[in-house]
């Protein structure tokens, strides 16, 4: 009977044993489940502010820039992990518009374990066009679309120049400017050329010239009271819809446009 009582409690002892090997069993799978989606929640919102931080980073530099487009960063180290930021113009020819696109890696680009992106779609850029307040003057030109039409503000009205090869616009600011960015778009022209000069009569072409006008092209500052694009074309209807320049100084500015984000 003795024995028997014995064998009873070990087995009991046994199954009570048993029983909590799984209970802490399970805790443990628990706590290790709970530590991974933990770990992981970390790292998304990690990657999150990564992307935003290279969004901040990018709409930083094209304000204190001036608004210098395309922006770009390569796998940029912050923190945990890294990002990566485009900024390109959203509406060409008329590049009033842009887009950033950042995307936020953990721990990097090549094996992540998370990425986010960051968008902002449409945001006004600009600066001060100083073309506005300068005095405006051109090469054979007809009635009815004089060179003030070419620096307004507006699109739809534009200077028609006599003539296909060497022709030119030109703007007086009245005192010297400091500019590194033309904006210029028109018709029938196939080749332009931006000058600057100190007194009007005598020209000099920018140096460092980055991108293709009509369009935007920017180049190493000059500080100059007189610029000038000089245009040829294919036939005698060259037109110049606006002929927009911008400072280097860092007076840009870059207006808010919608933002989405993703995993």
């Amino acid at each position: 009977m003795t024995a028997n009582k014995k064998g009873i409690a070990l087995v009991f002892v046994l199954i009570v044993l048993v029983a909590l090997a799984g209970v802490t069993l399970g805790f443990w799978s628990m706590t290790d489940s709970g530590l991974r989606l933990a770990g992981a929640e970390l790292a998304t919102a990690q990657a999150f502010y990564l992307a935003e931080a290279g969004h901040d980073k990018a709409r930083y530099m094209l304000a204190a820039g001036g608004g210098t487009v395309p922006y770009t960063e390569t796998n940029t180290s912050l923190g945990p992990g890294t990002y990566t930021v485009s900024a390109v113009y959203a509406d060409p020819p008329t590049n009033s518009l842009v887009t950033i696109t950042s995307d936020g890696y953990v721990p990097n680009s090549a094996s992540p374990i998370a990425r986010r992106t960051f968008i902002e779609k449409n945001a006004s850029i600009g600066g001060t066009n100083l073309s506005l307040a300068a005095t405006k003057s051109s090469s054979g030109n007809p009635g009815g679309h004089p060179p003030q039409d070419a620096a307004d503000g507006n699109q739809s009205t534009y200077c028609q120049l006599n003539g296909s090869s060497n022709r030119w616009l030109q703007l007086d600011y009245g005192s010297a400017k400091t500019v590194s960015k033309v904006v210029l778009s028109g018709l029938n022209i196939t080749t332009c050329v931006i000058q600057y000069s100190s007194n009007g009569s005598t020209w000099t072409n920018v140096s460092g010239a980055s991108g293709t006008l009509p369009g935007t092209q920017t180049f190493t500052a000059v500080t100059q009271r007189y610029l000038r694009a000089l245009v040829s074309g294919a036939n005698n209807l060259m037109r110049i819809n606006e002929f927009e320049s911008y400072s280097s100084s860092g007076s840009g500015s870059l207006g808010k446009g919608p933002v989405t984000t993703s995993r």
